[in-house]
């Protein structure tokens, strides 16, 4: 081995160890970028003010471009010595995967990391993913000890996505029935807590095939989609406390939510009461609207972050962008919104790939 590979591969390694020798160390996994990094840095406060001080927490962050600055930030404000902090360069293990790959609305490439992982972490049968999004009121070490034998993943069957298919968008169902072809598709899963059985995984499938299935198709929600195809029959079903998604503009609950299962309806509103994990699912964040639903935990959480100054800073540049339609008048206006711009469409992705412009514009 030369010298250049050498040092190509003390910048890449190829796989991560544990931090910790101790067995029941809680492993938590995210992935983001580096304009990702205040809001990751709320999610990491969070984890961290909430974890047992009986356990220890071996957090890696998959990424391809959080700069030496940021990960340092990050470093220096998780100061317990049971959390161990560390970031891993997906590059080389992504590279000739992620190309190509679709994205759609606020989705960003990084979602696809997650099939990645049984390569990532070679040494271990189980790892707990939390989407960089979210807020955690929880020890996430009392979802870390499900006992997932026998499954290939666990995770909250998804109240909102039961919505659309029973009616809420017309083209849900088909797509559910044709293209994902669950035999349940109310067995569905939210893909932003996710208990992975990565021993299970690495017998069932290889990474490279499952990011060939991942662009096979035009995938609604992307590895989402990709990931409930693969492990169909095979989750175990958490209560929805570990993934409460927000009140979309007042639309999820009233508009989609109530036209899901009266169980799944019921368990999701009553999740609401105590959320273990609240996810900011979809493109409303509270980092963007303070007002929006669940935004006081985010901001919690942020204000004793080293990047709360940036926050409000962000925000502040925002303040005089208003929300071109009112939250009430766009509950009127989505059904036909849907109609003019269907989900699958050149005018909705041309929508689409603008919003992301306009996101990409504001993280910087």
């Amino acid at each position: 081995m030369n010298a250049s590979t050498h040092n190509a591969n003390e910048r890449f390694p190829r796989t991560v160890s544990p931090a910790f020798s101790d067995k029941s160390a809680v492993t938590v996994v995210m992935a983001a970028d580096d304009g990702y990094v205040p809001y990751l840095s709320a999610l990491l406060q969070s984890i961290a003010e909430n974890a047992s001080a009986h356990r220890q927490y071996d957090i890696v962050i998959l990424t391809a471009d959080i700069s030496d600055t940021h990960q340092q930030m990050l470093k220096e404000q998780i100061t317990s010595k049971s959390i161990s902090l560390r970031f891993f360069d997906v590059t080389p293990l992504a590279k000739g995967k992620i190309e190509g790959l679709k994205l759609r609305g606020h989705f960003q490439i990084e979602t696809y990391y997650r099939l990645l992982m049984q390569d990532v972490f070679l040494d271990w049968d189980k790892v707990l993913y939390l989407d960089s999004d979210m807020i955690v009121l929880r020890d996430v070490a009392e979802l870390f000890d499900t006992n997932v034998e026998g499954y290939l993943l666990a995770a909250c069957k998804d109240a909102d996505t039961a919505g659309l298919y029973n009616g809420y968008d017309p083209a849900r169902k088909p797509y559910t029935d044709e293209v994902l072809k669950l035999n349940n598709p109310y067995d569905y899963f939210q893909a932003g807590t996710i208990l992975f059985n990565l021993a299970m995984f690495r017998d069932a499938f290889e990474v490279g095939d499952m990011f060939q299935l991942a662009s096979s198709e035009q995938w609604k929600l992307l590895d989402q989609d990709v990931l409930n195809v693969l492990a169909q029959g095979c989750v175990k079903h958490v209560p929805m406390e570990w993934n409460v998604m927000t009140d979309w503009r007042g639309l999820r609950i009233k508009r989609i939510i109530s036209r899901a299962p009266t169980d799944m309806r019921d368990e999701y509103l009553e999740a609401r009461t105590n959320p273990a994990i609240v996810h900011y699912a979809g493109p409303e964040k509270p980092w963007d609207d303070p007002d929006s639903d669940m935004a006081d935990c985010f901001w919690n959480y942020a204000a004793r972050t080293p990047f709360h100054d940036a926050l409000l800073e962000r925000l502040a540049a925002n303040a005089g962008k208003k929300k071109l339609i009112s939250d009430k008048t766009w509950d009127v206006l989505y059904p036909a919104y849907t109609r003019l711009f269907p989900d699958g469409s050149r005018r909705r992705e041309a929508l689409a790939a603008l919003y992301r412009k306009l996101v990409a514009g504001k993280r910087g």
